[in-house]
């Protein structure tokens, strides 16, 4: 695990995996929204996991859903629609773009250890995944990637 600071690094690394993924299902929680894509690659389908605990929004053009039912009603609607953009802004908030909707996860004043993260086949931000990339409540951007990725050594 490498805690990191090049955003652009992390960013490009989940728009190979993320790009042209689809919405495919998603579970609430109380303090948790974990959704599922579901991307082709050369192996088959793959999963990609996201798991958030902190706020979350939808952005529609000039309309900005803010609360937290809403944006999960909204969310509903997106299912089998594709990821057109993956963007990690400085702040360490996730926004992850399907057409002119905007889903965003940031930290908050009550959020978990793990802010937001991104694994494969699994949601469970702590299992021993091939790799992943999390925002801690510390803002800290966290990626764990297997050697091949990483040219054989950690950056």
């Amino acid at each position: 695990m490498t805690i990191i600071n090049d955003f652009a690094k992390t960013e490009s690394f989940l728009e190979s995996k993320l790009i042209n993924a689809q919405l495919d299902s998603f579970r609430v929680y109380s303090i948790e929204l974990q959704v599922n894509f579901l991307a082709n690659s050369s192996e088959g389908k793959q999963s990609y996991w996201l798991s958030a605990t902190g706020d979350i929004s939808l952005c529609d053009g000039d309309y900005v859903c803010r609360d937290r039912s809403e944006v999960i009603e909204k969310l509903h609607g997106l299912i089998g629609h594709k990821i057109s953009a993956v963007k990690i802004e400085t702040n360490g908030a996730l926004a992850i773009s399907f057409g002119s909707k905007v889903l965003t996860i940031c930290l908050d004043d009550e959020a978990f250890e793990v802010i937001w993260s991104v694994t494969p086949e699994s949601p469970e931000p702590y299992t021993d995944h091939e790799w992943s990339v999390t925002l801690t409540d510390e803002s800290e951007l966290v990626m764990s990637l297997p050697a091949s990725i990483k040219g054989g050594g950690d950056n």
